[in-house]
This record gives structure tokens, C-alpha cells and sequence, in this order.
């Protein structure tokens, strides 16, 4: 749930700032957890995956005007912007 427009632009930026300020850490700690197979095997985008909806869960606690219902929520964007960011990749 967003409020606004207003909200999503300022959503989307805390997910920006959040995601820049300790999406690394996430990542590496999850890494770190899954003993780098992910990694290794080529498949790090899962890893960031999750560490993305770990951040939009951050966000949403601190935000008023942004909901999520759950964790299963926050993954499915956290795909949508791993695909978006894809995409963009392969267009630049």
C-alpha cells in the first residue's frame, strides 16, 4: 500500500538510501551464511533478492504512508526491482 504519489517517489528514495547504506552488509552476511554458493554457482542476484526485501521491510517499519503485508510482499517488489534493474542493464 502507498498513499500517494508523493509517497512512492519518497519511498522509492529511502529504498535508494537504505539499500546503498546496508544493503552491502546484508549481502555480505547473507553470503557469508549461505557459505558463498550462491556466489559461486553464479546465482548472487538471489542473495540480493533477499537482502532488497530485508531493506524494503526496513523501510516500511520507518515509513508511514508505505505498507507491506509480510515478508512474501516485500520479496515479490524485491524481484520486480531485481528484474527492473535487469532490464535497465541490458538497455544502458
Amino acid at each position: 500500500y502507498i498513499k500517494d504519489n508523493r509517497a512512492a517517489i519518497y519511498t522509492a528514495l529511502w529504498i535508494l538510501v537504505v539499500g546503498f547504506l546496508i544493503g552491502w552488509l546484508l549481502t555480505f552476511i547473507l553470503n557469508i551464511l549461505t557459505l558463498g554458493l550462491f556466489w559461486l554457482v553464479g546465482l548472487g542476484i538471489v542473495i540480493r533478492t533477499i537482502a532488497y526485501a530485508v531493506v524494503i521491510e526496513i523501510v516500511d517499519r520507518f515509513m508511514e504512508d508505505f505498507e507491506t503485508k509480510g515478508f512474501l510482499p516485500s520479496l515479490m517488489l524485491s524481484v520486480a526491482l531485481a528484474i527492473a534493474w535487469g532490464l535497465a542493464d541490458m538497455i544502458g
